[in-house]
């Protein structure tokens, strides 16, 4: 398993998978996002993000997966698939877990589990993009649930006041 993170991807027939190994960091989530931007854009109907192989996902990461329900809301309620009660617990205090037809397992899952998996490469993104990034993240898991605001106020304000600089 991979402990410095790695996000694989599938796709099949306008659905797809997002498989999270080790420990997920910012330094991936400009990838994830853009990515997941473009699947809708070129219609995907259903994402799966399984978590199984995954260590931890920071709070970054864990906003721009808070996004997903935001484009899927005239399509299916896109499939988590986390069998780490860790992860799950990291997930509910987050608010995520109400955001995710959360599972245990892939038993009847319609996703082939065969499908290659292509790794996403870290985006090089300027400061300020992969700033504003993180404070869109912050925000939406802030408006997920009352002690996020608690959480991520100052860090998204400390953020807010450097971009004016």
């Amino acid at each position: 398993m991979n402990t410095h993170g790695c996000i694989r991807l599938a796709t099949h027939q306008n659905n797809a998978l997002f498989h999270f190994e080790g420990d997920v960091r910012v330094t991936l989530s400009a990838s994830l996002d853009q990515c997941i931007g473009e699947l809708f854009a070129n219609g995907c109907q259903q994402i799966f993000v399984d978590l199984t192989a995954a260590v931890n996902l920071d709070s970054t990461a864990l906003g721009v997966l808070a996004r997903i329900p935001l484009h899927q809301r005239q399509v299916r309620r896109a499939i988590m698939i986390c069998p780490s009660e860790d992860l799950q617990l990291l997930l509910a205090s987050m608010g995520l877990i109400d955001q995710f037809d959360l599972r245990d397992d892939w038993n009847g899952e319609p996703f082939p589990l065969d499908t290659p998996l292509h790794c996403l490469t870290e985006v090089s993104e300027p400061d300020i993009t992969l700033q504003m990034l993180v404070i869109d993240a912050h925000k939406r898991l802030m408006s997920m649930h009352t002690d996020n605001q608690e959480r991520f106020a100052g860090l998204v304000a400390d953020m807010e006041r450097q971009l004016r600089w």
